[in-house]
């Protein structure tokens, strides 16, 4: 019983992976799937999870511009997954899951499929991608 209990108190939610493939389109575009998989105690991960996409930047003259972002597939262990998108001071930010369904104590893997543009600069020298990869600002 101590030895239930002990895996119980130094149990604790994580992000276990977090993996991006990106394709770069010949229109400019950038298709990205992110895989997340995370452990759930029932802590702050109950109902799913949320991801931030900042979609406003500054070039480096300071000139404003904003960034396309388009979610194009959610899905929980594979499964189609409930979500929405709100929109943030800085961008955008979706949260998976369905508020009424709590996910259980376990391993999750959320994958997150999306389009967005504006992120690519072409120079004399070189060509560069500018993409926030793990979000927040």
């Amino acid at each position: 019983m101590c030895l239930l209990n002990a895996m119980i108190v130094f149990s604790q939610e994580e992000i276990l992976s977090y993996n991006t493939h990106i394709k770069v389109e010949t229109s400019g575009d950038i298709l990205i799937e992110e895989q997340i998989t995370v452990r759930a105690e029932d802590f702050n991960i109950r109902r799913g999870i949320f991801r931030t996409f900042p979609t406003k930047y500054k070039d480096r003259l300071g000139n404003k511009y904003r960034v396309g972002f388009e979610v194009t597939e959610v899905l929980k262990d594979g499964i189609k997954e409930p979500y929405h998108v709100k929109n943030e001071s800085n961008g955008k930010i979706i949260y998976i899951g369905d508020e009424n369904t709590f996910l259980g104590r376990g391993i999750y893997t959320y994958t997150i499929k999306y389009k967005t543009n504006r992120q690519l600069g072409f120079f004399d020298d070189f060509d560069e991608m500018c993409y926030n990869d793990i979000g927040g600002d």
